[in-house]
């Protein structure tokens, strides 16, 4: 457990704090400082920025999708890895 706090808390909150700089920076940088809130799929998750959608119904349909995912694997992951004492 403890290898596991040190390598997400020394190397994966760095890295994405660091992707996340680098990534905003290129972005407005390229696309003409905050133009590219006007294209849906670079303000949007990955998976919208492989289909580029023209519209931002795709865009809010994708968010809502990601969410509903992320809510279940929270609720039911656990339950597949349980934590407690119990044998």
């Amino acid at each position: 457990m403890r290898n596991i706090a040190v390598f997400y808390d020394g190397l994966v909150v760095p890295g994405a704090i660091l992707l996340l700089a680098s990534g905003a920076w290129l972005t407005v940088e390229f696309f003409g400082g905050w133009d590219f809130i006007e294209i849906p799929w670079l303000a949007g998750v990955v998976a919208l920025g492989v289909i580029k959608p023209k519209t931002w119904t795709l865009f809010f349909a994708g968010c809502i999708l990601a969410l509903a995912v992320a809510a279940a694997l929270t609720v039911f992951a656990p339950k597949l890895y349980p934590w407690g004492t119990e044998r």
